[in-house]
């Protein structure tokens, strides 16, 4: 008691007087009288009682009903109504105002004592129970995770602003619909309906789909997520609903999948380099590698192409497929593409995810245009020599998830096949070499036999030549 101030709202100046005492001997303060609601608002708003007792019969325009509904509506201070009215329409006016007490003249020392010592304890828990709803709203609130809870019959009765976000579905909209028209989720393998919810609510337990989950949502977006489900139960086990818990996983399949492709692309690079050591048809290694890097980038083609005899153009030598156009840049020369043999010359890389936005080059990208390439990358193939080719990659379909790490892979796979141009080039000249030793070989042996034909024509000085 001590410390709490209490309002006094009366119009009979007896009456209030007599209240005032009775408070003081109880050990309240008052903290002033008001004669009429207009009063008792603005006393309210300069004293900020902790509690207000109200007569409901005031003079004036405004009762105590009235004055008391915007005291609460302002102020959230409690209020104690003092009436010497008790029938049944004042009861329902009041009530709207959700007061602390209700109090019928005359009344006991006691009585208004109890009453007053209710009405706070009342007010602090109502006021720590709003506090807890306020943190634990705003946490719903600013989570990542959607929650959605639903009664006992299935019908949503909140949800967080992620899941709204997620199902296209606004709260109030969804409020009092069952949860079945508001989160629709099928397995994302067999496309068959998965209704978490609906198994929490039959069973009564905690339930984590072992599998991920495609969200439909309201407009008809799909979208994977990873969903948990458990039973609202109140402190004597009562089951009052449910809560699902869903999560929007689309990054983590991004992520899954990058990593599957960086997996396939070491794999590819671990199997061409392993294709080419101890290998015999140089030719034949690098055209099925050109096919497992057109396999692995989904690209319509790849082809290798090297330096004519005299290094004037550059022709697509090793394909993933043959060439199917007459537009088909199976030739090319810096002369025509200057963009592109100026890059791949200084060892850079190149990647054109659209030939649609690519500016660098007008007059080449008419060309790329009427070849119909709509994407490219192209990497140089180095040998000892200096650039003898460049490795290129047409129409791949993961443009735009290409990773700087992807495009490290491909240059080492150009290192390889620069390796194998190198050896098959060394392999070349040495077969020439052998080649030109054994025809020079059998000029010699052909002329020795010719000298010791002749040796063995010639008479002898002691008679006949031997043999004869």
């Amino acid at each position: 008691m001590d410390g709490t101030k209490v309002l006094i709202v009366e119009d009979e100046n007896i009456v209030a007087m007599d209240i005032k005492y009775t408070l003081k001997n109880l050990g309240y303060t008052v903290s002033g009288i008001a004669s009429s609601g207009e009063e008792a608002i603005k006393l309210v708003e300069e004293t900020s009682p902790d509690i207000v007792l109200m007569d409901i019969m005031l003079r004036g325009e405004m009762d105590g009903i009235q004055a008391a509904e915007i005291i609460r509506s302002r102020h959230y201070i409690p209020v104690i109504y003092l009436t010497a009215y008790s029938d049944s329409r004042t009861l329902q006016r009041a009530k709207v105002t959700e007061p602390f007490g209700y109090i019928l003249k005359p009344f006991e020392e006691k009585e208004l004592k109890t009453s007053i010592e209710i009405a706070l304890y009342k007010h602090k828990m109502e006021r720590k129970l709003k506090e807890s709803e306020k943190w634990f709203s705003t946490t719903l609130r600013s989570i990542g995770d959607a929650v959605i809870a639903t009664d006992n019959d299935g019908k949503v009765i909140y949800m967080n602003p992620m899941a709204e976000e997620l199902t296209g579905w606004k709260k109030d909209e969804a409020s009092g619909k069952h949860i079945s028209e508001i989160y629709r989720t099928k397995d994302e393998n067999s496309e068959r309906s998965v209704d978490t919810l609906i198994r929490v609510l039959k069973e009564g337990r905690i339930v984590n789909p072992e599998f991920d989950l495609i969200l439909v949502s309201k407009n008809g977006r799909e979208i994977p997520v990873n969903e948990s489900g458990a039973p609202i139960i109140d402190d004597s086990g009562g089951k009052l609903g449910a809560v699902l818990v869903f999560r929007n996983i689309t990054e983590r399949k991004k992520a899954e999948i990058m990593i599957k492709r960086r997996l396939e692309f070491e794999k590819t690079v671990s199997r061409i380099s392993s294709r080419f050591i101890g290998v015999i048809d140089i030719g034949m290694a690098i055209k099925n590698s050109l096919k497992d890097l057109e396999n692995l980038s989904g690209a319509e083609r790849t082809s290798l192409y090297l330096w004519d005899r005299d290094r004037i153009k550059m022709e697509a030598v090793y394909e993933s497929k043959e060439f199917s156009k007459p537009t088909d840049l199976r030739k090319i020369s810096p002369a025509s593409f200057p963009w592109l043999f100026s890059k791949l010359s200084k060892g850079e890389t190149i990647l054109i995810k659209n030939i649609a936005e690519f500016n660098e080059a007008p007059q080449e990208k008419i060309q790329f245009k009427k070849a119909g390439i709509s994407s490219l990358i192209g990497l140089p193939v180095y040998t000892g020599e200096g650039m003898e080719g460049f490795l290129c990659i047409y129409n791949f379909k993961e443009g735009e998830k290409l990773l700087r790490e992807d495009l490290m892979l491909l240059k080492i796979l150009s290192g390889i096949f620069g390796s194998g141009i190198e050896r098959q080039k060394a392999e070349d000249e040495l077969r020439k070499s052998l080649e030109r030793l054994q025809k020079s070989m059998k000029g010699t042996i052909h002329a020795i036999s010719k000298i010791y034909e002749n040796n063995t024509q010639k008479p002898s000085r002691f008679g006949r030549a031997p043999g004869i």
